[in-house]
């Protein structure tokens, strides 16, 4: 058996393939999510929707 754990996170998504039977790590990614400029990240179907990235200390 090969559970696959996954994270997402404020900045990115990770995950991870593990054997079971001896907790042997199979496979591992991280992908960043996008960051638009000056951390507002725009709707490409609403003009007038956005959201605004967290920025970290």
């Amino acid at each position: 058996m090969f559970p696959l754990g996954i994270d997402y996170g404020t900045h990115s998504v990770r995950a991870l393939v593990v054997r079971c039977l001896d907790g042997a790590e199979f496979g591992s990614a991280v992908v960043n999510f996008p960051s638009g400029k000056q951390v507002v990240l725009p709707t490409p179907k609403d003009d007038n929707l956005a959201r605004k990235q967290i920025q970290r200390a």
